[in-house]
């Protein structure tokens, strides 16, 4: 009952947090705007050379809203869709139509045969015929990333419209861990130690054939837990086995929802975690950016492109889309991990989980206009040539509305009456409003801002104020991960 009353006060603040910002948030944003139009700051498509109708998709989200303004700012016609009822792509300067999708059938893995029955992606077709879109760049939502594949195989072989999307086939490959590690260890991949499981007999008996289900001090190896699809309950609770005695493992065993789905059983590296973002355009790396990574990533920093780490990773990525051939073109994002100790020289990556979509780091490219020419290099025969994009001058990027609630209203809240600037995260908070730059927030298309905290969060903290619970939110996609 403590937990049912914990969980609406939380949304119930969060809601009054924003009401009390809106007065302020809306002048301000509402004087930004004035200036500039005023200024003629805003970019126009008129007169542009080689204009090109774009369809972005998915532009609720940060990532999705960084490409359509790339394209816009480039000159191109760009149609924004979602199936996101109050994306914030509605409200953006850098859209000319804004399209509402259905929402997808399903989460799970449908059928190709299904796809023409999809009322999903009978809708993108008809988007793509109507406005005689030219390239289909799509932001796939963890929740849509095969019905995405399948639209696209349908888009283009019925239309003449290319896509920046991976096939249903690649998806699948790529998107289900256990395939994904199957296919990395054929290419000779170092991979970490890994399994699939699916109930508590399988687990006991992976331990066994590795010393047992005790931790033994000549045995330190030690393996996550992790489920293969989407599944938000799970992903934060995975637990790290064996324990000190086999009583306290097969007690933690007993805890994981294996009822829920598969899981792989993987060797638990210590070390550092990294990820990456990578345009591919016929199996060729054409933008590249690599970046450190936790459980859930809300800052952006680039790495340095030419260190032995980020090149390890670009190594990995060029030689897995060159494997998948001509009809590898897409996004490609993995998450790496790397031993401590082995950050300097010669490095070995361990790739731990590939999604087959737009990453959010995408923003790092913010300041890289020749991003665009990429994605429109699809359009052509002659594959582009040279090594792949890289930021040109990447910003660091954080979410003020994230930040201002974990590193300044909840220390306050968590070590009151201490004064706030005592705390570390009221230090980090400063130091990220002083220095870096918000990942939705541009002068010339400021709305999507506003609307994101006064309009889309404020409304799913009501829904959750009735119906179901949460555990943490991401900001920039939109998501709030379910809890028990």
């Amino acid at each position: 009952m403590l937990d049912f009353w914990r969980h609406r006060i939380k949304n119930l603040a969060l809601l009054v947090l924003s009401l009390v910002f809106l007065p302020i948030d809306t002048l301000v944003i509402l004087c930004i705007d004035v200036y500039s139009r005023l200024l003629g700051r805003k970019p126009s498509h008129n007169g542009a050379r080689g204009k090109k109708t774009v369809l972005v998709t998915g532009v609720s989200m940060a990532k999705g809203l960084a490409l359509a303004r790339h394209f816009r700012r480039a000159g191109h016609r760009v149609i924004g869709a979602d199936f996101h009822a109050l994306s914030q792509g509605r409200v953006s300067s850098a859209i000319d139509k804004f399209y509402a999708l259905p929402w997808p059938a399903a989460e799970e893995m449908p059928d190709d045969e299904d796809i023409e029955d999809d009322g999903y992606a009978l809708a993108l077709l008809k988007i793509v015929r109507e406005n005689k879109v030219d390239i289909w760049v799509s932001n796939s939502d963890v929740s849509a990333a095969i019905q995405d594949g399948l639209a696209r195989d349908m888009i283009e072989s019925q239309t003449s419209a290319k896509a920046i999307q991976l096939s249903a086939r690649h998806v699948r490959l790529l998107h289900e861990k256990d395939s994904f590690m199957t296919l990395c260890h054929k290419l000779g991949l170092p991979i970490p130690d890994t399994q699939i499981v699916s109930s508590r007999s399988d687990i006991i008996e992976f331990f066994a054939n590795r010393g047992g289900l005790k931790l033994t001090p000549d045995a330190s190896t030690r393996y996550l837990i992790k489920p293969i699809g989407v599944n938000d309950i799970a992903r934060f609770d995975m637990p790290l086995l064996p324990l000190e005695s086999e009583e306290e493992t097969l007690r933690r065993l007993d805890s994981i929802p294996l009822g829920s789905g598969k899981f792989i059983v993987q060797e638990f590296i210590q070390g550092f975690e990294f990820c990456t973002h990578a345009l591919v355009v016929r199996g060729k790396v054409r933008a590249f950016v690599s970046c450190p990574s936790s459980e859930l990533l809300m800052h952006y920093k680039a790495m340095d492109p030419d260190t032995p780490l980020s090149n390890a990773m670009l190594e990995f990525t060029e030689k897995l889309a060159a494997s998948l051939g001509e009809t590898f073109t897409g996004h490609a994002s993995f998450d790496f991990l790397v031993k401590a100790g082995e950050d300097k020289g010669e490095v070995v990556v361990y790739p731990i989980e590939c999604n087959p979509r737009v990453h959010t780091a995408v923003v790092l490219f913010n300041d890289t206009p020749e991003l665009v020419a990429e994605y429109l290099s699809v359009l052509h025969d002659t594959p582009s040539r040279g090594p792949p994009i890289v930021p040109r001058h990447p910003h660091k990027y954080y979410w003020l509305g994230q930040e201002t609630v974990e590193r300044l209203l909840y220390p306050l809240y968590r070590d009151f009456p201490a004064l706030p600037h005592k705390t570390p995260e009221f230090r980090s908070f400063v130091e990220h409003v002083q220095h870096w730059k918000d990942g939705t927030f541009e002068t010339w298309d400021p709305w999507p801002w506003w609307w994101l905290y006064h309009v889309y969060w404020p409304v799913q903290f009501a829904r959750y104020l009735v119906w179901g619970r949460w555990h943490k939110v991401n900001v920039s996609t939109g998501k709030a991960f379910q809890a028990k």
